[in-house]
């Protein structure tokens, strides 16, 4: 099955397979995964709250104002109104600081692993991800343990690729020439899908694997 395959089953109801999981995403399975998605959540209540708000204000002055038949010509109105004004600038002013911080923090707990993380080197090429341990074992399939902060060192080979593992909310653009650095601790074992979400050539679509999170002690007997 082709990765865009997998991807149309996940967006199309793919995410129905796990009870955890929402509408926009797998369940989460990472301890940086629940921050993101509250995150994502606020900014997409607040949308849709102020979209309904102001469409539906738009709506009910288009239909009580409208013109109509024999209707004398309204009478001049103030330009502006300064409490107004002042209200509709500070509250979306406060509503975005708000955002700002908050997201702000979630970026530095995404990008700052822990000193005790173990490190694996993740390398990209058409069209298939490398993943070496620091035994110099190569795998296609990233193995972690649960519960252990991986910390992931990154770089490409030729073009631009770009790591993504949706049931972990990390996702990093991984560029030749450059490494780029990304962190996370698994918190259910199971297997989780990797995508390359930046594309990067005819075989775009088949460049996935797996990220396998062991059980104590099966990282260990796996390595051995």
């Amino acid at each position: 099955m082709s990765l865009t395959t997998r991807l149309l089953g996940l967006l199309a109801g793919g995410v129905q397979s796990k009870p955890d999981g929402g509408f926009w995403m797998p369940e989460p399975a990472s301890t940086g995964a629940p921050a993101v998605d509250n995150l994502f959540h606020f900014i997409l209540w607040l949308s849709v709250f102020f979209f309904a708000l102001i469409v539906g204000l738009m709506v009910l002055f288009v239909v009580r104002y409208r013109r109509r038949a024999g209707r004398e010509e309204p009478e001049p109105s103030p330009s502006h109104n300064v409490a107004l004004e002042v209200t509709w600038t500070v509250i979306p002013l406060l509503l975005v600081f708000v955002i700002f911080v908050w997201g702000f923090k979630v970026f530095l707990d995404l990008n700052t692993p822990p000193a005790n993380s173990y490190e694996v080197l993740v390398t990209g090429q058409k069209w298939k991800w490398l993943f070496t341990y620091p035994n110099g074992h190569v795998d296609e399939n990233l193995h972690v343990p649960i519960d252990t902060p991986i910390r992931l060192v990154m770089t490409s080979e030729d073009v631009i690729h770009s790591f993504y593992v949706p049931a972990f909310r990390i996702k990093r653009d991984v560029v030749p020439g450059r490494y780029a650095k990304a962190w996370f601790r698994a918190t259910k074992a199971g297997e989780y899908q990797v995508f390359c979400a930046e594309y990067c050539g005819t075989g775009h679509s088949d460049m996935g694997t797996q990220v396998v999170v062991h059980e104590p002690g099966g990282f260990a007997r796996w390595m051995t």
